[in-house]
Order: C-alpha cells, then structure tokens, then sequence
C-alpha cells in the first residue's frame, strides 16, 4: 500500500506542482579541537509563547554547554 501512495504522488501532476523534495542536509564531520573553547556552536530556540528566547551555547571539546534566558534576539543582545 505504500508503495502504491508513493508511486501515485510521484506520476501525480498536481502533487507535482505543489510539492517540491527538499533533500535532507548531509551531516558535516568536523575535526575535534584541541582544547576547550576553540570551537562552538550556538542555537536560539524560541520565540516562546511568552516572547522570550533561550540560547545554548555548546563547547565542542567538554561538550559543557550554557543556556540562557532572552528577552530579545537583537544581536547586541546575543553578543553581551
């Protein structure tokens, strides 16, 4: 049966014209650093229902990572 779906949306031209295949992105390796703090990542998860964000903030050689509670996302306000 899924087969069958699959095959009638891919020969559909409607479902053509309305639907696009966006392929996953390919995962990155990166090299591991040397010591703590040489390479970061951060994410900004919100806006929440209450209008504020969070920032996580993650050491990719301790993996020790720091959230923190926003009330904009303005960039001067990320950076202090």
């Amino acid at each position: 049966m899924d087969r069958d779906v699959e095959s009638l949306c891919k020969t559909c031209e409607s479902c053509q014209l309305v639907s696009s295949y966006n392929p996953p992105t390919p995962l990155v390796t990166t090299k591991m650093p040397d010591g703590p703090l040489q390479f970061c990542s951060t994410d900004l998860l919100g806006p929440l229902p209450d209008g504020r964000s969070i920032i996580i903030i993650v050491d990719y050689y301790s993996r020790f990572f720091e959230a923190a509670i926003l009330r904009s996302t303005k960039t001067q306000k990320i950076v202090n």
